[in-house]
């Protein structure tokens, strides 16, 4: 909440500073498109829940402003002039998601921090399972070395991919969205051992909708089927693995190799 304050007092800033037009394409148009992610992937699990009791709003809600919190941070360095730089990717913006996520699991109730799977470790006899999605998963890496990729900063490039943002994408979408979705519907269908209901619809739209559905200063709201559609099967791959193994680990490390794999090749001159 104090962030959305500050989010909200920085929007009206700009309004009267520099006019409604500057205050939208710096701030109003991504809020608007984080915001419709959010309200859709709540509406997806309450109408899955067949508790009427009004406390099942509470999750939902807290999970729609931890998204929009950790989104508009993530972007914040990008649309923010003068914010400080560190190399030519978004390390600012992805430390802060980070740090934002971190606190935010720290005040968490703590039978919540434990249905999140962030301090556990994978359960006893899902290691089977765990290997084999990750060898897919590194092998799905190497197919997209071959897809193409920029050849620039290829350290920079393999460091970033293989720490920030696995790190805090599956501590959010994996670990408390899916964690608070769960609070409010559960069961789905089970397939190879994992519930996959509503609340991983839920976090998997969410997933694919801030890689697919973007707002820029100059061209306005971008919305992109294919990679909504790719990332949002790759999140719901995620939280199978997050539901299966009981922890969000295997996760991370999946989206690391997926992510790393290519330019790590690349860097090393394999491909």
């Amino acid at each position: 909440m104090l962030f959305l304050g500050a989010v909200g007092a920085f929007a009206a800033w700009l309004y009267v500073g520099q006019g409604p037009d500057v205050a939208w394409k710096t701030v109003g148009g991504h809020v608007v498109t984080f915001g419709v992610s959010a309200a859709l992937a709540g509406l997806i699990v309450l109408a899955a829940s067949r508790n009427a009791a009004q406390g099942r709003y509470l999750p939902v809600a807290l999970a729609a402003l931890m998204f929009v919190n950790a989104m508009a941070l993530t972007y914040a360095p990008l649309v923010i002039d003068g914010f400080p730089e560190f190399g030519t990717l978004n390390w600012a913006g992805k430390t802060l998601a980070l740090v934002f996520v971190v606190m935010s699991f720290a005040l968490l109730p703590a039978a919540l921090r434990r249905e999140t799977g962030i301090l556990a470790l994978p359960r006893a006899g899902s290691l089977r399972a765990v290997l084999i999605a990750l060898g897919v998963f590194a092998g799905l890496g190497v197919a997209l070395t071959f897809a193409g990729g920029a050849d620039d900063n290829l350290l920079e490039q393999t460091a970033f991919q293989l720490t920030l943002p696995s790190l805090s994408e599956e501590f959010l979408f994996r670990g408390i969205l899916l964690a608070l979705f769960l609070r409010v519907a559960t069961g789905g269908r089970t397939v190879l051992g994992a519930p996959l209901g509503a609340p991983v619809l839920a976090t998997s739209l969410m997933f694919g909708l801030v890689h697919g559905f973007l707002f820029g200063p100059s061209v306005g709201f971008v919305f992109d089927p294919v990679p909504i559609l790719a990332t949002g099967v790759l999140g719901a791959a995620f939280a199978w693995l997050t539901l299966r193994s009981g922890s969000v680990w295997p996760a991370v490390i999946a989206h690391s190799l997926l992510n790393a794999t290519g330019p790590a090749l690349r860097l090393a001159g394999v491909v």
